[in-house]
């Protein structure tokens, strides 16, 4: 990477993350109103990303766990900027 792309190394916090209905533009908080998320950029070409809603509960059954999964989007690979 050249120029100001090394800024960007390192972890981010998320801070919002809305989705907008294509046909009807209404936006709204898939994971609620304050979800918790990271992103990591490495500086030799590789990211992750884990994003969830906040304060979720323990789960106690497969049940909930499958809900929760829901609730929850994680990627990790090979990126550059």
């Amino acid at each position: 990477m050249t120029g100001d792309a090394s800024k960007l190394y390192g972890s981010w916090l998320l801070r919002s993350l809305q989705s907008e209905d294509l046909e009807s533009g209404a936006r709204f908080d898939p994971l609620g109103p304050d979800p918790h998320g990271v992103l990591i950029l490495l500086p030799y070409g590789r990211m992750a990303a884990v994003v969830s809603s906040r304060d979720q509960p323990m789960p106690n059954s497969d049940a909930e766990r499958a809900v929760l999964h829901k609730q929850l989007v994680a990627y990790s690979g090979s990126g550059s900027v």
